[in-house]
C-alpha cells in the first residue's frame, strides 16, 4: 500500500463522524484509493443531510445559513450561495435519471426533488424579504452564482423544472 492510498483512508474516516459506517473499500475496483461509488454516494448523502440541517435552522433550504460560513455579506447572499454550492452535485445527481429521488442518511430520507423544487420556488420569491435571494445589480454576487442555478435548472429540466406549473416557471 502506498501512503497516498493509506492517508486517504484515514482522511474519508476523519471527515464523515457520523452514526451511518463508511463503505468498505474495494482495491480490485479502484486500486489506488479502494473507493467506489458508494463512498461516493456516502459523501454526496453527508453534504446533503448538512444542508438539510443548516436550512432547517436558518427556515428554508433557500437560506441554508452555515454558522462557520459568515462573510460580511447580507444573509440573502450568503443562502444564494449556499443554495449554488450545494445543488451543483444535487443537480448532477438529479440529471441522472438513473439515481433515485430520495437518498438516505443517518435514518433519515431526503427528497432532493422537493428539496430543490422548494429552494427554488422560496429563494426567488420576491414577496418574502425572509427567503427571497434578492435582485441582480451592477457587480453583484447574484451574477457569479447565476451561472450555477441556470446549470441546475438545466439538469434537472426533466425530473424537476418541467413538473412546475406555468406561472412557476416563468417566474423563474
Amino acid at each position: 500500500m502506498d501512503p497516498f492510498t493509506n492517508g486517504l483512508n484515514r482522511f474519508f474516516y476523519l471527515t464523515l463522524p457520523c452514526k451511518t459506517p463508511s463503505p468498505p473499500f474495494n482495491y480490485d475496483l479502484s486500486p489506488y484509493s479502494g473507493w467506489t461509488r458508494a463512498h461516493w454516494e456516502a459523501i454526496f448523502s453527508r453534504l446533503t443531510y448538512g444542508y438539510v440541517l443548516a436550512a432547517e435552522r436558518s427556515g428554508s433550504p433557500a437560506r441554508a445559513l452555515f454558522p462557520d460560513d459568515r462573510r460580511d455579506l447580507p444573509d440573502a447572499i450568503d443562502g444564494l450561495e449556499s443554495f449554488a454550492r450545494w445543488h451543483l452535485p444535487g443537480g448532477a445527481w438529479l440529471g441522472n435519471v438513473e439515481n433515485p429521488a430520495v437518498i438516505s442518511f443517518e435514518g433519515r430520507e431526503i427528497n432532493l426533488e422537493i428539496l430543490l423544487r422548494q429552494a427554488l420556488a422560496e429563494g426567488t420569491n420576491s414577496h418574502n424579504p425572509y427567503t427571497y435571494w434578492g435582485d441582480m445589480n451592477h457587480m453583484s454576487q447574484h451574477i457569479v452564482e447565476a451561472a450555477d442555478v441556470a446549470l441546475v435548472i438545466w439538469l434537472t429540466r426533466e425530473r424537476v423544472f418541467s413538473k412546475w406549473q406555468n406561472p412557476s416557471r416563468i417566474k423563474l
